[in-house]
């Protein structure tokens, strides 16, 4: 047993001493969490939801990081991911307003997607309805290219 711990205390300090030459992540959740708030609000929502899913990753249970999380999600357009990370980061912090705020404007937009998409299949549902009371303009037939040989009997 000794030598197993001895082992695993190498192997820890090793990787602690070799990281950052490997470009490991060194930070602390709060830098995570920094960090992926900066690349959002520059723009690299790649990378903000890269960093703020390693933040989550350490902390499952922090409101700030699901919030920003969504944030990154809904600038990609991925509305129902925000929505869920904003139910659950609102289930762990009820009172924040922001959290609140950012729920309501994004079941709002939800919604606003889903009245779109259903007022546009009743316009495609008119039209195939219109298009069925016309008169079908079926082409003549193609002349034919080639006679087929014609058997002897």
């Amino acid at each position: 047993m000794p030598l197993t711990r001895a082992l695993a205390a190498s192997l820890t300090a090793c990787c602690c001493l070799t990281a950052p030459a490997l470009g490991w992540p060194q930070d602390t959740p709060t830098q995570s969490v920094d960090t992926g708030a900066e690349l959002l609000a520059e723009g690299y929502t790649v990378r903000a939801i890269a960093q703020l899913e390693h933040a989550l990753g350490r902390n499952p249970f922090d409101p700030v990081v699901l919030n920003n999380l969504a944030a990154a999600y809904s600038q990609r357009g991925d509305y129902a991911r925000a929505q869920n990370l904003l139910q659950r980061a609102q289930r762990l912090s009820p009172e924040d307003p922001t959290i609140r705020s950012n729920l309501d404007a994004t079941r709002e937009w939800l919604n606003h997607l889903a009245d779109r998409s259903e007022a546009q299949q009743r316009e495609r549902a008119r039209e195939v309805r219109q298009n069925a009371q016309e008169p079908l303009r079926i082409p003549p037939a193609p002349p034919p290219l080639w006679e087929p040989p014609q058997r002897s009997p």
